[in-house]
């Protein structure tokens, strides 16, 4: 065996090795760079951005529309585990050929050993990673800090910075995505194990032995291995369960902890702004309180106009008689209003926000939706097919105090939302699913609610002067406790009416 002080091995060995170094090195930066990058984006994701779909622009990238943010949330973490990948195996490489190079310094005696560790040391390149595998740092100390910088930043950092990506997207409520995330975090951890723990794992056992195959395999449950596997685990565990937005079926983390530590004293809402989990900092649901929220700013003259009464009316679209100034005005209105068609804003918070003439609808056609209309009123269709990719979900919402004049909401899924003291005049919730929603002193005059599923839905002393309530699913019980004056009815309901309000509503013939 050649000794370790022989140039005619050591020589072309530390070359190869310090090349090797020098492109790791590289690459190693460079990859702090580029999750440094990612960071720094995801942290500018407002839930404003979110509900906008803001485009995301990359640095030293002369791009103006940017990339879509969607897209982003895809593309970003994928080539975040690729460029890891290549990491690790360039890491791998470094690590075999380090350990061929000391494999001499087994056979040099214990005198001479730290002598000839130092002064290998002094010959490799001063890389961290290379240094700790090729046991030349003695130093108690220093070992524990260079092990702190490179499995910080090599293992941990990959891996913190993909369940930050995955948080930072979790409002946006997009199954597939959030899906796709998850699934990037179980592939980065896979790949840790595999080459890290499995390729440098040294094979003991004949393969052509049965037994010691098993013997191998039963070795892999030492207690080190299990607290090794308990520790893969939790990144996993925390991006189904923790990280999982309201709606989702594995949504148990949060419920079963505030059910253990405020034991039942008041039931679990998952509400943005009162989500038990905002306490910790993870943000679920979209909190756009107190905002006003157009797709672009109108005119001072717009804005003046909403105010109008007659604009007001005619925002509904089905208001017959309106002068072609009045459309024109109601378009301009539309073209600045927000398009939130077939979101999924279930459990958001826009309490005190205005969303004039913002457009809830399923992202469907024109003609899908009247088909769709024709299908629900004489009851051939279900509503599993608009609640689910193409219909907006607003289930449990809050809107409460907010400004929603002229808001489209057809075949809406709004069970368990929150209205009380909006303002929904001239709106069109036509089909929606209203179940157990709170219109609590709110503002109705002229909306229209043909065929909305109101059961249980609170109408105490909400306005619906004027409200198109033609094969509403609603009680004579509820609008009792309404103002209901000059509504639109069917023909049973105002007639159990008429002994409580006497020539105070119109009713109309289904």
């Amino acid at each position: 065996m050649s000794s370790i002080a022989d140039p005619s091995v050591d020589e072309a060995a530390i070359g190869a090795i310090n090349d090797a170094a020098g492109y790791c090195r590289t690459l190693w930066a460079t990859f702090i760079g580029y999750a440094a990058t990612i960071f720094v984006l995801a942290s500018g994701t407002t839930h404003d951005a979110l509900l906008r779909q803001t485009p995301v622009k990359l640095p030293l990238f002369n791009v103006d529309s940017g990339i879509p943010l969607r897209l982003f949330y895809v593309i970003a973490p994928l080539l975040l585990v690729l460029f890891h990948l290549n990491l690790l195996m360039k890491l791998h490489d470094l690590r075999v050929r380090v350990s061929e190079l000391i494999l001499p310094l087994n056979y040099v005696d214990d005198a001479n050993a730290q002598f000839e560790r130092n002064r290998l040391r002094r010959r490799l390149m001063a890389f961290d990673y290379a240094m700790l595998k090729a046991g030349l740092v003695t130093e108690r100390r220093e070992r524990w800090l260079l092990k702190l910088v490179t499995n910080t930043t090599i293992f941990m950092m990959p891996v913190v910075l993909l369940l930050f990506v995955q948080l930072q997207f979790l409002p946006y409520h997009d199954v597939r995505i959030t899906w796709l995330q998850r699934g990037f975090v179980a592939a980065d951890l896979g790949l840790i194990a595999y080459i890290q723990l499995w390729l440098g794992a040294k094979r003991t056992h004949d393969a052509s032995k049965p037994m010691s195959r098993i013997a191998a395999w039963w070795s892999r449950f030492e207690p080190r291995r299990m607290g090794m596997g308990a520790l893969f685990a939790l990144p996993l565990l925390g991006s189904t369960f923790v990280l999982a937005f309201p709606g989702e079926p594995q949504d148990v983390f949060w419920s079963t902890f505030w059910n253990m530590t405020h034991l039942r004293s008041e039931a679990f809402w998952p509400l943005a702004g009162t989500d038990f989990a905002e306490k910790f900092g993870v943000r679920r649901s979209l909190n756009l309180a107190d905002r006003t929220l157009w797709a672009e700013q109108p005119s001072e003259e717009l804005l003046q106009a909403m105010n109008q009464d007659p604009i007001i009316i005619a925002l509904r679209d089905d208001v017959e008689g309106v002068s072609i100034d009045m459309q024109r005005t109601v378009q301009r209105i539309r073209n600045a209003a927000l398009s939130l068609r077939g979101r999924n804003l279930s459990y958001a918070n826009f309490e005190n926000t205005t969303l004039i003439a913002a457009d809830f609808s399923p992202a469907l056609s024109n003609n899908q939706l009247r088909d769709l209309g024709n299908e629900r009123t004489t009851g051939k269709d279900s509503n599993e097919q608009v609640t689910g990719t193409t219909g907006a979900n607003i289930m449990g919402a809050s809107f409460s105090g907010a400004n929603l004049r002229g808001a489209r909401f057809p075949f809406v899924l709004a069970d368990n939302a929150g209205f009380s003291r909006a303002n929904l005049q001239s709106a069109v919730l036509n089909f929606a699913q209203l179940h157990n929603a709170d219109f609590y002193q709110a503002r109705m005059q002229n909306a229209s609610l043909e065929n909305a599923q109101l059961q249980d839905a609170a109408l105490v002393e909400a306005q619906l002067q004027g409200t198109n309530l033609k094969r509403a699913h609603v009680t004579s019980d509820q609008l009792l406790l309404a103002q209901w004056e000059n509504a639109e009815l069917d023909f049973d309901l105002a007639e159990q009416l008429k002994p409580a309000r006497p020539a105070k509503s119109k009713a109309a013939s289904p």
